[in-house]
């Protein structure tokens, strides 16, 4: 079926980030269309196009199957008619024979979150707002392609794969800082379960809630053991929507809080979009960041030059300064793995050595010079004074 879309052309020399504090912004879900298209024209003759939709009408997933699209068509290839449609999927979705077809994962679900988790508490900095605005920004670090290499050997090593690898290595890091041990961490997934949906342009993304328990004994080895069983447990049952979940938990957001979760991990194969056909060229353009629907979320980017860390987080509740320093321990974290993998999890290293440097130097830095007085008494009186 035709999507509707608006298509407006304008001539503009501003920024990425002007052009989408402009053109981006929100939708009406009763009015359409969902998907608009603006194409910007340079003095220099050069093109800027900028896509905003919806996520109602496409997940990352189908951005990336759009764009591969456009290229193939760019290049000349014809494009193949679709056999099913999006609207045939969520047709098959509402079937009876489906939804019965779920009844195991439901009851996985109901089961794995019998009791509810305590929220997570973070090193925040700012009092939790009743009702949060999403504000946002990112903060990143990385590891080298060495670094990368090293921990896809490790992960292979263990037959478990780089993804299980770091979100084990992020549910050890956000027990060591919120000292908790019980944690619900959401992990987007595909959803596109079925063969036939993997090329279809659409909303399939579905949110697992990850729920793990970090023990206070044993080695890194032992908990990724265990976290990789827990993950295909987890992944086999991808298809029960997080919504549904909720409805049937009876879980409902707490004031400036998430339902069942306020931290996201999500694991990525860095895309190339460029694109080079003679007289067109694609190159893809990042824009300011500005949005955080979670308190803190860790997009974990493989790619040819090692792995990306980046932190989203709301604005609302972290200062850049602390975030940046996690995303700086939680990098000195996996190196300290690399290093020593079969370790125990509490003498993981965590800190930086220039944390460590203002913990134990700056913060300790309690000695003062008294004033000269006679006696105790005397000193208290210096002090009232």
């Amino acid at each position: 079926a035709d999507v509707p879309y608006s298509l407006i052309e304008i001539k503009s020399d501003e920024t990425i980030d002007e052009l989408a504090e402009r053109l981006v912004q929100p939708f009406d879900l009763a009015v359409a269309p969902l998907v608009r298209i603006t194409l910007i024209v340079r003095s220099d003759r050069s093109e800027v196009i900028v896509v905003d939709f919806h996520h109602i009408v496409m997940d990352g997933g189908s951005s990336s199957i759009l764009w591969r699209e456009v290229r193939d068509y760019l290049a000349g290839v014809v494009l193949p008619p679709l056999r099913i449609h999006y609207g045939d999927f969520a047709a098959w979705q509402s079937t009876p024979e489906h939804q019965a077809s779920l009844a195991d994962q439901r009851q996985f679900w109901r089961d794995r979150f019998a009791t509810l988790p305590e929220p997570l508490a973070l090193p925040y900095d700012f009092r939790r707002p009743a009702a949060r605005t999403n504000e946002g920004d990112l903060v990143s670090t990385s590891l080298s392609k060495q670094e990368l290499d090293a921990l896809v050997a490790l992960s292979r090593g263990q037959d478990a794969t780089l993804f299980v690898t770091l979100i084990s290595s992020f549910f050890v890091f956000l027990s060591r800082i919120g000292g908790m041990d019980d944690l619900v961490v959401g992990v987007p997934t595909s959803g596109r379960v079925h063969p036939d949906v993997q090329d279809l342009i659409g909303m399939f993304v579905n949110t697992v809630p990850w729920r793990l328990s970090v023990p206070t004994e044993g080695t890194f080895l032992d908990f990724l053991a265990k976290a990789k069983e827990l993950s295909i447990e987890f992944l086999s049952r991808e298809e029960y929507q997080l919504e549904s979940i909720l409805a049937d938990l009876g879980v409902r957001a707490e004031p400036g809080h998430n339902p069942l979760f306020d931290v996201m991990f999500a694991y990525e194969s860095a895309d190339n979009d460029d694109f080079d056909a003679g007289q067109v060229r694609l190159r893809a353009r990042d824009f300011g960041h500005r949005t955080a629907k979670m308190d803190l979320t860790l997009i974990a980017t493989e790619g040819d030059s090692g792995l990306d860390l980046t932190f989203e987080y709301a604005t609302e509740l972290f200062s850049h300064d602390t975030v940046q320093r996690m995303a700086d321990c939680f990098a000195t974290m996996l190196r300290s793995i690399l290093r020593e993998p079969s370790r125990s999890l509490r003498s993981i290293e965590i800190l930086t050595p220039a944390a460590r440097t203002e913990i134990v130097e700056t913060f300790n830095a309690s000695s003062h010079e008294l004033p000269p007085v006679a006696g105790v008494h005397e000193l208290f009186e210096e002090w009232v004074r």
